[in-house]
């Protein structure tokens, strides 16, 4: 029995498709480092904005699958929207998003990953529950956003503790901001075998420099592309 190889992502919360810029982050140029140093870019975005997507940026996507990828951000991107729900109405609200999403890739046909990225971390046990039920694989937040929405829960009295956590076997992806230590959390992901995955927002993203010296940062500890 062989260990997986670790591995790593940057996920890059709210850009939409409008285009082939969101304020500081520029997908050709994400393309760019990507290619060049083989960590991969995933995109969290609001279901709600795309109804309107543009066709060249699909296609820059679709031709670089295992550069750039897509994942849920919520729905409306309503502050806290997935922390202040009760079991219904997070049906109600997974079944819209999981709707628009479904009408964006039988237009386009390009895929978006059934792992959910919570706008500002909120998330409750019963939108894992939602989720589940409607064959999504997994959460990605931070360990203590979910502790703070689900404190009650006895799920949350060991996370961190293993390498591998569910919710509802939602499997959970925690992930760390790009304003933390950096260097710190990509040791203890990779000493406690768990991936990589660093966040942030477009603002973070406005010095190319910053973003090359992040993911050199990954590469050490997961090793060659």
């Amino acid at each position: 029995w062989c260990a997986p190889q670790p591995c790593a992502s940057i996920v890059i919360d709210d850009p939409n498709l409008h285009a082939f810029t969101y304020g500081s982050v520029d997908y050709r140029q994400l393309l760019e480092v990507s290619r060049e140093t083989g960590c991969h870019f995933s995109i969290a975005t609001v279901p709600l904005d795309l109804y309107y997507t543009k066709q060249k940026v699909v296609e820059l996507f679709r031709a670089n699958t295992k550069n750039l990828s897509l994942l849920f951000h919520g729905n409306d991107h309503i502050k806290h929207e997935l922390g202040r729900t009760n079991e219904q109405d997070a049906l109600r609200m997974i079944a819209q998003a999981v709707g628009r999403v479904e009408a964006f890739e039988k237009r386009f046909l390009l895929h978006v990953s059934r792992v959910m990225a919570p706008p500002h971390g909120a998330f409750l046990d019963c939108v894992a529950k939602a989720l589940d039920s409607f064959g999504f694989e997994a959460v990605c937040s931070s360990y203590g956003a979910l502790a703070c929405y689900n404190s009650e829960k006895e799920v949350v009295r060991s996370l961190g503790a293993s390498h591998l956590e569910t919710m509802h076997n939602l499997l959970i992806l925690p992930r760390f901001g790009m304003n933390e230590n950096v260097e710190f959390a990509c040791f203890a992901s990779a000493f406690f075998g768990r991936h990589l995955i660093a966040s942030g927002h477009q603002e973070d993203f406005a010095d190319r420099d910053n973003t090359m010296k992040l993911v050199e940062a990954i590469n050490r500890y997961v090793g060659s592309r």
